[in-house]
């Protein structure tokens, strides 16, 4: 009787081998849960719970803004604004230049026809009217300039050119041009030449008369000048 209570009695060995095998299996299935959280394909949550494990922070996603970008949107708006602008002013520049050039047109249609002049009533003939030439009127260069497409006015230019060639002038060319002056003019673009020109439309005689021009630009050469003539 003593043995018995000193050894818990008969069901003794029946509890030790029960807790036994629930010791057992708790063991197990911590082990069996710590391997499971130890594993990548655990979730994070367990991961974080488990003994001795961190796992990293999840990546952020990117910040987008539901606001609209304020200074691209004003930078588009001054670009339409400028680029608006720019063709107003191509358009006011092409509407002025339609104007000038109906008033161009206006203006020559009001413009009268100088009278014809016979060329032989231009110029004065070569021989004892004609002063003898210096050095200086040697070295002039004359360009005689007519109205274009006119034939009496290139017959002019041509007797003109005839004239002062006989005279020992040098005639470098004869040139047809849109618009004429309403009297024959001797051009001068340099003040060194204002004297050789005034000389020049004194031999020619019948009106010719100096013009200045010296703020033509661009300037021809220094002892250029240039016999214009009105005829029709």
């Amino acid at each position: 009787m003593r043995r018995e209570r000193l050894s818990g009695g008969p069901h003794r060995p029946r509890l030790v081998r029960r807790a036994g095998f629930w010791i057992t299996f708790g063991v197990l299935v911590l082990l069996a849960v710590a391997f499971w959280a130890a594993s990548p394909s655990a979730p994070p949550t367990a991961r974080l719970g488990s003994p001795g494990l961190s796992s990293p922070p999840a990546a952020l996603p990117p910040f987008v803004s539901d606001q609209p970008d304020l200074a691209a949107i004003a930078r588009r708006a001054e670009i339409a604004a400028e680029e608006a602008r720019l063709a107003a002013l191509r358009d006011a520049r092409r509407h002025l230049e339609q104007e000038l050039e109906a008033l161009r047109q206006s203006a020559e249609a009001l413009q009268p026809e100088p009278p014809s002049v016979a060329p032989e009533a231009l110029v004065r003939p070569p021989g004892p009217l004609i002063a003898p030439l210096t050095d200086a009127d040697r070295r002039l260069r004359i360009v005689v300039l007519h109205r274009a497409n006119s034939a009496p006015a290139a017959a002019a230019a041509s007797a003109v050119a005839e004239t002062l060639r006989g005279s020992g002038f040098e005639v470098q060319a004869l040139r047809g041009a849109s618009f004429v002056p309403s009297t024959p003019v001797v051009r001068y673009f340099h003040d060194a030449d204002r004297a050789a020109a005034a000389a020049l439309a004194e031999r020619l005689g019948q009106g010719w008369v100096a013009q200045d021009f010296r703020a033509f630009q661009p300037q021809p050469a220094p002892r250029t000048l240039e016999l214009w003539l009105p005829v029709s």
